[in-house]
């Protein structure tokens, strides 16, 4: 029987005729090749479980077919949805689920978001929008410091090096003079 899984994950004995290169050793599963961003974003999302090998292995490689504003748009869009709706267990959990997605891709590649200023701003904003829901309060300044702390940690390293070159020039300068 065909599912949404379906789509993301076709084990090695499944005979389904889409978007899969098969590999040539039956103990391995079949690469998915074109499956559309937004199904794999749902796949991060979808049920009660996360799934941290699936969320880990797509933030390790989302680079390869999309950017980090349109992934962190998708997030927002799918949080954006949920919100007009009423807030039931599977309206909660499903937003969590998108903050656990967050916190993840945080954790994992924090430097996308140190290095892109408009990237670290929308999050901002978006987490922001999110504390109007008092029951995410404490997961959004949880995310805020995540990421405050990735940008503290920058800005302590370029004092550093700011410091160490400083401290040459004045050695420097004062073995001329």
């Amino acid at each position: 029987m065909y599912s949404e899984y379906d789509q993301v994950y076709c084990p090695p004995d499944h005979n389904t005729d889409h978007n899969t290169d098969r590999n040539t050793d039956p103990n391995t599963d079949p690469l998915v090749t074109h499956t559309p961003l937004d199904s794999l974003v749902d796949k991060l999302i979808q049920g009660v479980v996360t799934d941290p090998v699936f969320t880990n292995e797509f933030l390790s490689v989302y680079k390869l077919f999309t950017t980090s504003s349109e992934l962190l748009g998708l997030l927002q869009a799918k949080f954006d949805i949920r919100r007009d709706q009423p807030h039931d267990a599977a309206d909660k959990t499903q937003k969590l689920k998108i903050f656990s997605v967050i916190k993840s891709w945080l954790c994992i590649n924090k430097q996308d978001f140190i290095a892109d200023g408009l990237l670290s701003s929308n999050l901002r904003i978006f987490l922001q929008s999110c504390k109007k829901e008092e029951w995410l309060s404490k997961w959004v300044e949880f995310l805020k410091k995540i990421l405050e702390f990735g940008e503290s940690k920058e800005e302590e390293e370029e004092e550093v090096v700011v410091n160490e070159v400083a401290k040459k020039e004045f050695f420097m300068a004062s073995e001329r003079g």
